[in-house]
């Protein structure tokens, strides 16, 4: 009882600041009971958290079905990615901000393929993570990187605007898939059962001249079902006909309907699909840079709900970071990114986004901010930074 007061007074202190902040809410430290154990980098794992499906994106030889591949994956993967790897029994948590230069570097290993996924905090003002998953055995990969803009009110809960997109390429067939991404509003934190809910329409276009209209829509003032979607999928040279429907829940059943033939494809329960397993080194073998072993006394103090250890060990990283970004300026030096560069233009972006009217944000996002390439990351070599770590320290 003792623990659950505690809860509910910092809960109501995090609400007060919330409210009383003006603008961008993305970097408050909320209690540890609220926070996840994973950093936000962490989170483009869940692109591929079902792996068969990542892979069978580029797996059919027919176009059309390589773009409805594409989508299932996306639609599929929104549960893991809304809560964070957790159940919904378990709820939502909200994830650890990450620090400028923060990686998070893992594998998805299934029969004999290997997805290797590199994550980097590219920008912490704008917050921007920027991601690269590629599985050389199967000739795919997927490439993005993501801002959030996050408000607060109490009539509306928590918005989170993401703003960036990602790009899924396909070898085989020299074929790009753009991905833009859906608002997510957390609801029900007043009543102590935050929810995600996703709302507002996202696209994905290829440029094998197919377009995914993807519409979410929610449990408004106690009407409507919660987290419904509707997923069109179109030729551009035929917009008017629907070639797949996939509509359902994002979160429990998603039905895939042949538009041409009205015969039922699959019904996928989200529940049901295995998440496969994500492989890391060990924390002893990883570079003080990446999250697991930059975060480790913070997220057992999570797991400990001990609000001292967390509040102590979040300062010291903070409070180098801090220094880090003045000696920078002081001194006129840019932070060195590792495996992603800040690029002037995206030409394949402007191309397919163009077909569905989606601007660049550059102010948001810090810039654009692409890949340095398979054969350049790989060759990288611990430990990063000549040695300096998160908190300022030199190994």
């Amino acid at each position: 009882m003792a623990s659950l007061m505690a809860n509910l007074s910092q809960l109501k202190d995090f609400l007060q600041i919330l409210a009383n902040h003006k603008g961008d809410v993305s970097n408050i430290t909320a209690p540890p009971f609220v926070l996840s154990s994973k950093s936000v980098t962490e989170l483009p794992s869940t692109w591929a958290c079902h792996h068969s499906r990542f892979i069978a994106q580029g797996e059919d030889e027919r176009p059309e079905r390589r773009a409805l591949a594409v989508l299932i994956n996306f639609l599929t993967s929104l549960k893991a990615q809304q809560y964070t790897g957790r159940t919904e029994a378990e709820g939502i948590k909200k994830p650890i901000n990450a620090f400028l230069g923060e990686l998070f570097m893992a594998d998805f290993v299934e029969g004999g393929s290997r997805t290797r996924l590199i994550s980097e905090q590219v920008s912490h003002h704008p917050p921007v993570t920027a991601c690269h998953l590629y599985n050389k055995d199967k000739g795919i990969s997927a490439e993005g990187y993501v801002g959030q803009k996050v408000t607060f009110s109490f009539t509306s809960g928590v918005t989170i605007n993401q703003i960036g997109h990602a790009i899924i390429h396909i070898d085989k067939y020299d074929e790009d898939h753009l991905l833009t991404l859906p608002v997510l509003n957390i609801k029900g934190i007043l009543t102590g059962s935050p929810y995600p809910e996703l709302s507002g329409t996202c696209y994905i276009t290829s440029t094998s001249d197919f377009t995914s209209k993807i519409t979410f829509t929610g449990n408004t003032l106690g009407m409507g079902t919660k987290n419904k979607v509707e997923a069109i999928l179109t030729s551009n040279k035929n917009a008017e006909k629907a070639l797949f429907k996939v509509s359902g829940t994002w979160n429990k059943s998603l039905l895939v309907r042949d538009c041409e033939t009205d015969e039922e494809i699959e019904t996928i329960d989200i529940d049901t699909l295995a998440m496969s397993e994500l492989t890391l080194a060990p924390l002893s073998e990883q570079d003080p840079w990446e999250s697991r072993k930059a975060w480790a006394e913070v997220i057992d103090g999570i797991l400990e709900q001990n609000l001292k250890k967390v509040s102590e060990a979040k300062t010291r990283i903070e409070e180098a970071q801090r220094e880090m970004r003045k000696i920078e300026k002081d001194h006129d030096h840019k932070w060195q990114r590792l495996f992603f560069q800040q690029c002037e233009n995206h030409q394949l972006f402007e191309v397919l986004a163009g077909q569905v009217n989606e601007p660049l944000h550059l102010e948001e996002t810090s810039g654009i901010w692409r890949f340095i390439g398979v054969g350049a990351a790989e060759v990288l070599q611990k430990p990063y930074h000549a040695g300096l770590t998160p908190a300022g320290q030199i190994q």
